[in-house]
């Protein structure tokens, strides 16, 4: 039987506070490792917990607050390197799943021109992201795991 692990890595606001991160929430369940939002401070809780950032295969983004998405740039970055901090020519894919305008919101974070649009120059591209844009109803479904989008 796979066993379903919930981490709280963050339930604070944006304001940080000394015992709180940001919204984030880790879940584990048979081999995968999902992210539920990235605030700020989620790249800084894995690693207290001796968790590689690349071992991460989903993230799931609620909607477009900077305490629900202020890591995202973080780890699309790290995900381009080695643990000793050599550059991946072939990054792990990464499927992002968010509500409708995700594709835009990552390209005007990311693509060139964008605001981190350096990301995508190191790389020549952002291949290794998937982006999911979805609505309501069932987003995916690994064995007895479900994930539904609601609004």
């Amino acid at each position: 039987m796979n066993t379903l692990k919930i981490i709280v890595l963050g339930s604070g606001s944006i304001i940080p506070t000394k015992n709180r991160f940001s919204t984030s929430f880790l879940i584990e369940y048979s081999m995968s490792r999902i992210l539920l939002d990235i605030g700020p401070g989620t790249i800084e809780k894995l690693r207290r917990m001796h968790i590689n950032p690349n071992s991460i295969d989903r993230l799931f983004i609620t909607h477009f607050h900077l305490d629900h998405t202020l890591d995202l740039p973080a780890l699309i970055k790290i995900r381009m390197f080695n643990e000793l901090g050599g550059p991946l020519q072939n990054p792990q894919i990464l499927n992002i799943y968010g509500p409708t305008g995700l594709s835009s919101f990552i390209d005007k974070l990311c693509s060139h021109g964008g605001v981190y649009g350096y990301l995508s120059e190191m790389m020549g591209n952002l291949d290794f992201l998937r982006i999911h844009e979805v609505g309501e109803g069932l987003v995916e479904e690994a064995g007895n795991l479900r994930v539904y989008a609601v609004s």
